[in-house]
């Protein structure tokens, strides 16, 4: 035992050593709050809205701040300047996504635009989609969007206890018969349904911590068979879905076009644009039509949700914004697109609500290349790349009062640099700014023009007739792990508490050494192999426990704990007797070993056989996967039509009260 540990610490000094040179030798990285050795800030992350924590750090270390999370590299880049200076002048290196391979590789999410790898597959893909949602397609989509949205406000009224499904269901329509032709038909259309269902999967394997795989890339790489790889078959599973999302539908619009049936759409255009298509071209083309959907359903959702919550909120908005509309457009008729540049309200209402609530508040993350250097400071290759686009868009600084709903900002301009246009800082930034963002656009103005001209909407109350004041609060698109310090103390006693143990048992047998003869050498083989079986089984659950726990798997990691920690003791109590009988009879080694591991010891207490089947349901609990999801308040609200406007066409009388509880916990 001695030597072992004596040969571990002097690795982990060297280890050590060589980081301190290293690093001394190279610029520094850029300010940060301090972390603990090998952990880094691992203790300190915010597990929610994590983005509100970076904007109070960057206060005190900057707008270029590091993080370092078990090993990993994280700069936050808080500031304009910072973003344009490095994810858009130095594209050509910040452009590509971490790897994330329970969401990319097992799942196959990374062959679709959001998550991609910058390079040629991405590029093709990309290419394809930017072309389709050009400008000059947007009269044609213009048409779809109004229509549908024309056809969803009555079902809200119907049935408004399923607000948020008609609103998931109006977005899955819209972008469905825009890129498949396919008209959706209902909630339970089968179309929608799997729309669904690839969305839940994808939230659940995009939080960060859900999967150790995330942690171990090497994980996936176990067969499936093995003791705790139901992450594997679960990917499997899940993979099903994203295939056929990207599958099906192109496969359905394909044998349309051969048949001569197909509706005019994106991946009828795709699928007609190219003769002797290779299989190459037609994955590409698959995975341009599947990116459509993935990258716009649920940040449509989330604009649409928010734009409900502030109306909510600010009733004097909202009654400014319906002023507006109503003094343009006649009774009898909707707003429409024609109308859009004589609603500079509206407008400014609209851009009010990217700025305060944005969809993605750190963005999606990008990955550097190569090693690089800003500042004075050195961002090393491989770091993951976060644009905190909340603290850029309510930094009083810049947007006065950032806190509250106030379209005015926008239309008194009295100086370029306060209130600047949000968008920019809402749909990413360089090579990875969001394709639709056009589309996404004239969703939400219409949606909000037609909803503003037919409804007004208010909190709700209560049986009581109390009113219900809704909580605005945000999930966003990274969720990040914390480590539990109870759980970090616990562990480092625990190891220590064993280690002692370990040190009491080697040192009641060796002092009994001389005294004895050959049984004396065979106890002490004795201590030295199984204080290296302990030490070394104590030491890999510390490392899992301290990973684990960053990655929100206690409950697993207590399980194992719980199975082993008295299998260990047990076992140092059994030695210590055993060597206490072999000191007081001067028994041989036989003997020694037989009181050792004695008829009265259960099985499970064997190092040799029984204790790798007893640990096999401990190290499947440890391995298994959380998927405890977070549940979200169901928050109502009231809708009632507005004197102002009119849906006789769709026969909602003025008289109709909606009752709505909305989900206003908006999730990116």
């Amino acid at each position: 035992m001695t030597g072992y540990g004596a040969l571990l610490v002097l690795c982990l000094a060297a280890v050590a050593l060589y980081r301190i040179l290293r690093h001394r030798s190279q610029l520094p990285l850029p300010p940060g709050p301090p972390g603990l050795p090998y952990i880094g800030n691992a203790l300190q992350m915010p597990a929610d809205q994590s983005w509100k924590a970076f904007t109070q750090w960057a206060q005190v270390y900057g707008d270029v701040m590091h993080l370092s999370v078990m090993g990993r590299d994280f700069v936050v880049l808080s500031s304009p300047e910072a973003v344009s200076d490095l994810l858009e002048k130095r594209s050509a290196i910040y452009s590509d996504r971490p790897v994330m391979p329970m969401l990319g590789e097992m799942m196959g999410y990374n062959q679709l635009i959001p998550l991609s790898p910058y390079g040629a597959h991405h590029r093709d893909c990309r290419k394809l989609l930017v072309s389709g949602l050009s400008p000059r397609n947007e009269p044609e989509y213009n048409m779809v969007q109004a229509a549908k949205t024309l056809e969803y406000l009555p079902k809200i009224l119907a049935d408004s206890k399923r607000f948020r499904s008609h609103i998931r269901c109006l977005v899955a329509s819209t972008v469905f018969q825009i890129t498949h032709g396919y008209g959706v038909a209902n909630l339970d259309d089968p179309m929608t349904q799997l729309a669904e269902q690839t969305n839940d999967d994808f939230s659940r394997a995009a939080t960060p911590g859900a999967f150790l795989v995330d942690a171990f890339p090497i994980l996936q790489y176990v067969p499936d068979w093995f003791p705790g790889a139901g992450f594997k078959r679960k990917a499997k599973e899940w993979r099903k879905s994203s295939d056929k999302l990207r599958n099906e539908p192109y496969e359905m619009v394909e044998q349309q076009v051969i048949e001569g049936t197909a509706s005019p759409s994106f991946t009828a255009d795709l699928i007609r644009s190219k003769e002797g298509i290779t299989p190459e071209d037609q994955y590409i083309q698959k995975c341009a039509s599947a990116s459509f959907y993935v990258a716009g359903a649920d940040t449509t959702v989330s604009a649409m949700e928010s734009f409900f919550l502030a109306m909510s909120l600010y009733p004097e908005v909202q009654k400014k914004a319906q002023e507006e509309i109503d003094s343009l457009v006649e009774p009898g008729r909707l707003p429409n697109f024609s109308d859009r540049s004589k609603l500079p309200y509206l407008d400014a209402l609209l851009k009010e609500i990217h700025r305060w609530n944005p969809v993605a508040p750190l963005a999606l993350p990008h990955r550097v290349t190569e090693n690089d250097i800003y500042r004075g400071y050195r961002i090393p290759a491989g770091a993951t790349i976060l644009a905190n686009s909340w603290a850029i868009l309510h930094d009083p600084a810049r947007y006065p009062s950032p806190f509250d709903v106030i379209p005015e900002r926008y239309l008194s301009k009295t100086n370029e640099h306060l209130n600047p246009d949000p968008r920019p800082f809402e749909f990413g930034y360089g090579r990875r700014v969001c394709p639709g963002q056009l589309f996404a656009e004239d969703s939400l103005f219409i949606f909000a023009a037609m909803v503003l001209s037919t409804f007004n909407i208010s909190k709700a109350s209560n049986p009581d007739g109390k009113t219900i004041e809704p909580e605005v609060e945000y999930t966003g698109v990274i969720r990040w792990a914390t480590v539990s310090m109870v759980n970090f103390v616990s562990t480092i006693v625990s190891l220590s508490i064993v280690l002692i143990l370990t040190w009491i048992k080697t040192y009641a047998i060796r002092k009994h050494i001389s005294s004895m003869g050959q049984s004396g050498k065979s106890l002490s083989n004795l201590c030295a192999r199984d204080g290296s079986i302990y030490f070394v089984i104590l030491l890999i659950m510390t490392i899992f426990n301290l990973v684990a726990t960053t990655y929100q798997a206690i409950g697993d990691v207590t399980v194992l704990e719980l199975a082993v920690s008295p299998i260990l003791i047990s076992r140092f109590l059994l030695d210590l007797r055993g060597a206490d009988t072999a000191r007081r009879n001067h028994v041989d080694t036989d003997e020694a070993l037989a009181s050792t591991v004695s008829e009265d010891t259960p099985e499970s207490l064997c190092f040799s056989s029984a204790v790798v089947g007893n640990l096999e349901a401990p190290l499947t609990s440890f391995f298994a996967d959380d998927e405890d999801q977070q549940e979200h308040e169901e928050l109502p609200c009231d809708l009632t039509d507005s004197p102002s406007g009119g849906l006789a066409e769709n026969s909602i009388k003025h008289e109709d009260t909606v009752h709505l509880d909305v989900d206003y916990t908006c999730e990116a």
